[in-house]
């Protein structure tokens, strides 16, 4: 990639930044420490951005007879769960 993008061998505009993003990336991808850090720091983000919009303290099922969906608590995990109008 980097071959494709240096600047001797590509005129092409925005070249030289995306030379410089690879070569970046490539820094990182192949020192073990610093790829450690890199994917600690993005899990970490990831983590932080699904816990916005997932409420962790609740699961969701779905009864497969009335094909309705139900959010319960997490302390019901691994129970049968019933609803009291679910003939299944």
């Amino acid at each position: 990639m980097t071959v494709l993008l240096h600047l001797d061998k590509n005129k092409a505009f925005g070249a030289d930044e995306a030379f410089k993003r690879v070569s970046e990336a490539w820094s990182v991808l192949s020192d073990s420490s610093k790829r450690n850090c890199y994917d600690v720091r993005i899990n970490s983000q990831f983590v932080a951005m699904v816990s916005q919009f997932v409420n962790l303290d609740t699961f969701w099922t779905v009864c497969m007879s009335w094909r309705v969906q139900y959010e319960y608590l997490r302390n019901y995990v691994n129970k049968r769960l019933w609803w009291g109008f679910c003939c299944g």
